[in-house]
Order: structure tokens, then C-alpha cells, then sequence
């Protein structure tokens, strides 16, 4: 918790210009939670898991921090239905800080409610279709697997998103 703490503390604090390098950066991270996840299910090593969940979690508050910078509006309009728990998360803390900028104050709870709402209605969704005798009644692993799965298709997502606003950029310059 402390290093991801530490991580997007640094990123927060950096004068790294997110708005073009920040979709990158979510795609290669998307990536590497992908492969930490399927690592982690099929690891025997206690040791192996512990510490790839460490840095699964960092790497996921790293994220979070980076979305708050970078531009996705349309990943806003598409991707709820491939979100995995913590990419909602992300969604969700990123449309908040976006909203935050334009709405007056009494309007916080509200929308912020509201998002949060949303966020845990399909985090609940996505729990029943995996875990639960209704849907997949995935054992542990498999779930890991999912899971790594989810953070792999929104890689491709933001990949294509990072080469539609790259392919933008360059027809404005042009």
C-alpha cells in the first residue's frame, strides 16, 4: 500500500506531460496487470503471489493517479461492459475529477453518489458473472485468469484509443 501510495505520489508530483504520454502509459500498465494476474493464478509460491500482488496494487494506484491527468473521453463513452473492478474504479475516479472541474460545489454529492452507484452496481455484476453459482462459479484461479483477462482487452482498448487520438494529433499538425 505504502509503495503505490509512494508511486502515484510521485506521479502526482512530477512534471511529466500526461496529456501525451499518459494513454501510454495506461495501455503498458493494463498490460502488466494482465500478466501479473495470470501469474499470480498460476503461481504455487506464496512468496511469488505476495509479491506480485504488491506490485499489482502499486501499479493499480499508479493508474488511477495517471487516468486523473489523461483525456479519455472516449473511453468514457464505450468500455463499462469490459471493465474489470479496478478499471471502474479508475473510470469512476476519473470522471469524477473531470465533473469536479465543472459543477458547483452543492452539486458534489449528487454526482459523486451517483458514480459510485454505478461503479459498485457493476462491480456486483461482475462478481455474480464470475463467482457465484448464477454465472461462471469460477474457482480461485480462474478468476485470476478473468480477471487478467479484462485488464488485457482494455489494453488493446486503450491501444487503440492511443493510436486514434495519435492519428488525430498528427492530421491537426498536418
Amino acid at each position: 500500500m505504502f509503495l503505490g501510495a509512494g508511486m502515484a505520489l510521485a506521479v502526482g508530483h512530477s512534471s511529466v506531460n500526461w496529456s501525451r504520454w499518459g494513454e501510454s502509459l495506461l495501455f503498458a500498465m493494463s498490460f502488466v496487470q494482465c500478466g501479473l494476474l495470470i501469474w499470480m493464478s498460476q503461481t504455487k509460491s506464496l512468496l511469488t503471489a505476495y509479491g506480485t500482488y504488491v506490485v499489482y496494487r502499486a501499479s493499480f494506484q499508479t493508474m488511477i493517479t495517471v487516468a486523473r491527468f489523461v483525456p479519455l473521453k472516449l473511453f468514457c463513452n464505450s468500455a463499462f461492459r469490459l471493465m474489470s473492478k479496478s478499471q471502474v474504479q479508475i473510470f469512476c475516479f476519473y470522471f469524477s475529477a473531470e465533473v469536479a472541474e465543472k459543477i458547483s460545489p452543492d452539486s458534489y454529492g449528487l454526482i459523486f453518489g451517483v458514480n459510485r452507484f454505478f461503479a459498485f452496481a457493476i462491480q456486483s455484476i461482475i462478481t455474480i458473472v464470475v463467482t457465484d453459482e448464477i454465472g461462471l462459479s469460477l474457482k480461485e484461479r480462474p478468476q485470476f485468469i478473468v480477471y487478467g483477462g479484462y485488464h488485457g482487452v482494455l489494453g488493446i482498448i486503450f491501444i487503440a484509443f492511443f493510436t486514434i487520438s495519435t492519428i488525430r494529433k498528427k492530421r491537426i499538425i498536418s
